[in-house]
């Protein structure tokens, strides 16, 4: 479920925002980047408020707005980073500055070592003044438009590049026709100083330019489609835009083609709202109080948008617009909310903060004012009605890395009932390159809430975001910081872990040391140094579940260090045990986890004994505790639990002890063990399917993890690692990763695909009978008598006899068909024959071939015709390579409320 989607406002809250007094800057800051450790990177302009981005400063909320919150870093490669595009890197979370007033040069900051500066990177081939960088959903980076350092329109970059990490940029030559140079800039727009865009699909990007709306695809060499004229007067450079929904972007006032040109064109009040799911986008307009030349837009927690600065002269004092407005995305409709001190014109900014709050500053350089200062503004949710800071949740644990579609805990210190997604942002220019908003999907569960990160793999494109939790008076935290990686090319560093936030008055950043619960401290994310004085006990961990050892001073926070993963797969923080508390007490041989409130256990079997298993029982011989590696020889059985509750597989040689193998946790909340059969034992009648280990046939290796797997035709390709692997049948091409498998079937471990022979037997799957649907995942069958149910997707299921009702869930059929797949459940119609399980036949010239499944990216070679439907019902489009299963990408949803499938036509 997804609790409360409307915008919260607690009944104390107050009306309006407020700005901040006006703070001193070291100069304009023309350009504005939210960074990984929470500070802001501000550069683009000289300490006299000239023209040349020669200096960089790094501002640390957390230390106030005082001279030791500011560090002003070295600029030893002399880049003139005046008027150039920006982005935070998805591959490594590093700021990528490219071009301005340096032309084709290229440069990333690192935050983790930030008294160093500017490094060096690959240079572009065009000139990239004025050009706007893009994070594609593959984790690559568009380029497009910009010029020569003062270029104009007839010297514009028409070509568009891409950087692929570790690879380099490439041009896109088939881009040239773009309308960067068309006409002169008045008629045109000048389309090449940062355009608006936005990914549509896998392999296209819209783009609001100048006076023209077009399409880019960046696959092979790229190409443009469907150039059309911008109607409205909300175009141009004087613009800004925001997506501030999934396929909805916000585009805002401007309406001329340059700061001060002559046309004396009054700043536009119009915003149009551009649905870009249709394969055409299309839009409808909204219009505000005031008109504005050169304002900046900016996603707010809640999932409104803010509008400041600007005025309706270009770049003049005539009818400054110092009062922000807000825009409701439920209602469509505008307010006025809270003024600012100072005119912020053309080379201003707004920031979205980690804190909820809006950093606004800039403005000049040219301007009727130096705008070398900044105010902050902050929402009216962080303020109770009397205009003071209103108490805020906290959220105490979280991931600091997260995948699609992923479900994962957070613990808060109040009741929660909202939780949004927003991704950071780097701005310039009223254009803020990746910020974008998600409602998030979540339940109450145990001690926290399951929440789970957006499965669009278009709009959520990777790199940095925050989630933020709503408590019942509409109060949000601080952003909990979380990356969701690039599929390509990513170096695995983790960003530092945020977790538990201070609970800190909403006029504020920072607060006290972040604490873990009473008598513990906490002191390092896992991978860092726990540091304290003297003997103390740490414990390693997360979610209640713990490995404990005594140091003295300091300990590394590994698993290397506390000698096991007390959480598998799930990243880990160290507490030590505060001076004042109890002496420690030893841990025990078989570590137990940290007492928590006990999860609900399976009601014992009469014939079922309770007490914990000893290290060898009749035909059984104890092989690994949780989390560490069984090993034996040969096929056997092997058994996953503890009080006589198991899951049991048959293995060959080796099994990782955890759930993931073993498809299902037989006894939540409780440490368990393997043992392993005893050779020449009966083999047990088991009650319920043990998934079967991948032995058949002949495999070879195609690619490792996050590369690409090549073969011809239509073969079985494995993915994994240790003897535990995800099968799907693949034509020609399968990316090596969790996305295209579905799962991964060995967590925390790096994979590597393999294809089947020619010869290799498919997986069989359940076909026959007659069915229909009863129910979606968690709801329930009802039927009259006793019944055959299936419960799983696309054709894999488990089967149960069932009376009456069944509960559609995983607990009641033994085991998941499907891991990591949105699953259903059909009745057999009454009568039907008993079903049988021929394998799927392999797919013939001018048949179909699955590619894959709703969601998930459909993998090909060149120009393909792709269906996207189910049962039936499909809409086809002919597409070039990867293309992205999904209805934005097809234009229509064929099947209303099904889970769909893309599947790709054989060669005739």
């Amino acid at each position: 479920m997804t609790a409360t989607v409307g915008l919260l406002s607690g009944p104390a809250a107050a009306q309006v925002g407020t700005f901040s007094d006006v703070l001193p800057w070291a100069f304009i800051p023309i350009h504005s980047s939210l960074l990984p450790d929470g500070k802001v990177m501000t550069f683009g302009a000289k300490p006299n408020d000239g023209q040349g981005g020669f200096d960089f400063d790094l501002w640390d909320p957390t230390k106030g707005t005082g001279p030791d919150s500011h560090l002003q870093l070295p600029n030893v490669l002399e880049v003139d980073s005046f008027c150039a595009g920006a982005v935070l890197r998805s591959d490594n979370s590093k700021l990528m500055i490219v071009g301005g007033n340096s032309n084709e040069r290229v440069t990333e900051f690192g935050y983790k070592n930030a008294r160093a500066g500017l490094t060096v990177m690959p240079s572009m081939t065009y000139p990239r003044y004025y050009a706007t960088v893009t994070t594609l959903p593959s984790g690559q980076t568009l380029v497009t438009g910009g010029s020569p350092s003062y270029g104009n329109q007839t010297n514009a970059s028409p070509i568009s590049e891409v950087l692929t990490p570790g690879a380099g940029w490439r041009e896109l030559p088939g881009t040239e026709n773009s309308p960067m140079r068309r006409a002169d800039m008045a008629t045109s727009g000048n389309p090449f100083w940062y355009p608006h865009i936005y990914t549509t699909s896998a392999d296209e990007v819209f783009v609001l330019a100048g006076r023209y709306s077009y399409y880019v695809d960046h696959t092979g060499d790229g190409s443009i489609r469907d150039v059309r004229p911008v109607t409205g007067n909300n175009w141009g450079a004087t613009s800004t835009g925001v997506l501030y929904r999934p396929g909805l972007a916000l585009q805002i006032g401007g309406g001329s083609y340059g700061n001060n040109t002559p046309d004396n064109v009054p700043g536009s009040d119009m915003a149009s709202i551009f649905d870009l799911r249709p394969r055409i986008a299309t839009s409808r307009d909204t219009r505000m109080r005031f008109k504005r030349h050169w304002p900046t837009a900016v996603v707010l927690p809640n999932g409104e948008v803010l509008v400041v600065g600007g005025a309706e002269g270009n770049n003049t004092l005539e009818n400054v617009a110092y009062a922000a407005e807000i825009f409701n995305p439920d209602t469509e409709q505008w307010r006025v909310d809270a003024s600012m001190q100072t005119p912020r014109l053309y080379h201003s900014t707004a920031l979205l903060m980690k804190d909820g709050r809006v950093l606004v500053g800039g403005g000049g350089a040219p301007g009727p004012i130096a705008g070398r200062n900044a105010e902050v503004y902050t929402p009216a949710f962080l303020l109770d009605r009397t205009g003071k800071p209103a108490p805020r949740p906290s959220i105490l644990a979280g991931p600091v890395r997260v995948a699609l579609g992923q479900t994962f805990r957070v613990q808060a210190d109040k009741t929660i009932r909202r939780m949004t997604f927003v991704k950071t942002g780097t701005v310039t220019h009223g254009w803020n390159t990746d910020q974008r908003f998600f409602e998030a999907a979540w339940t109450p569960a145990g001690d926290g809430y399951d929440v789970t990160f957006p499965d669009d793999a278009i709009n959520a494109t990777p790199g940095l975001y925050m989630l933020f939790a709503f408590d019942e008076a509409g109060v949000p935290s601080e952003g909990k910081y979380m990356r969701l990686p690039s599929p390509t090319g990513d170096d695995g560093t983790d960003i530092p872990s945020d977790t538990p936030t201070s609970p800190a008055p909403a006029g504020t950043l920072g607060g006290g040391t972040p604490q873990g619960p009473v008598g513990w401290a906490r002191c390092a994310s896992e991978s860092q140094m726990c540091r304290f004085d003297g003997l103390r006990t740490v414990r390693f961990g997360a979610n209640g579940t713990y490995a404990t050892r005594e140091a003295t001073n300091e300990i590394l926070c590994s698993t290397d260090t506390f000698g096991r993963d007390p959480v598998f797969g799930t990243l880990k923080f160290c507490e030590y045990q505060t001076a004042a508390d109890p002496a420690p007490t030893p841990e025990p041989a078989t570590p137990q986890p940290e007492p928590t409130p006990p999860a609900p256990q399976p009601s014992p079997q009469p014939d079922v004994p309770q007490p914990t298993a000893p290290a060898s029982t009749a035909g059984w011989t104890r092989c690994a505790s949780e989390n560490e590696t069984c090993r034996f020889e040969g096929v056997r059985q092997v058994r996953y639990g503890a009080n006589g509750i198991y899951a049991t597989r048959v293995m060959v040689s080796l099994a990782a002890c955890n759930t993931a193998t073993f498809g299902r946790d037989p006894v939540p909340g409780t440490i368990k063990v393997c043992d392993v059969e005893s050779a020449g034992a009966p083999a047990p009648t088991p009650t319920q399917p043990a998934p079967q280990e991948e032995t058949a046939g002949t495999w070879a290796r195609c690619a490792s993890e996050n590369e690409t797997c090549r073969f011809e035709g239509v073969r079985q390709v494995r993915y994994g690692a240790k003897g535990v692997f995800a099968t799907r049948v693949m034509v020609n091409v399968a990316a090596c990763d969790t996305a295209t498998f579905g799962r991964d079937p060995v967590p925390g471990t790096i994979k590597a695909c393999d294809v089947a022979s020619a010869d290799t037997p498919a997986p069989q799957q359940e076909t026959a009978g007659t069915w229909a649907r009863c129910a979606s995942e968690n709801e329930v069958c009802r039927f009259d008598g006793v019944r055959r149910v299936r419960y799983g997707i696309d054709g894999l299921f488990v089967t149960r006899e069932m009376r009456n009702t069944a509960a559609c869930n995983t607990a009641t059929f033994g085991l998941d068909p499907a891991f990591g797949r949105i699953k259903i459940c059909d009745v057999e119609s009454a009568g039907a024959a008993a079903p049988t399980q021929p394998a799927p036949q392999r797919e013939t010239a001018g048949t179909w071939a699955r590619c894959a499944t709703e969601g998930y990216m459909c993998a090909f070679d060149g120009v393909r015709k792709v269906r996207y439907g189910i049962d039936g019902r499909f809409v086809t489009r002919d597409l070039r390579k990867p293309a992205a299963c999904k209805t934005a990408t097809f234009g229509r949803d064929p099947a209303p409320g099904r889970i769909k499938v893309c599947e790709i036509q054989m060669a005739r």
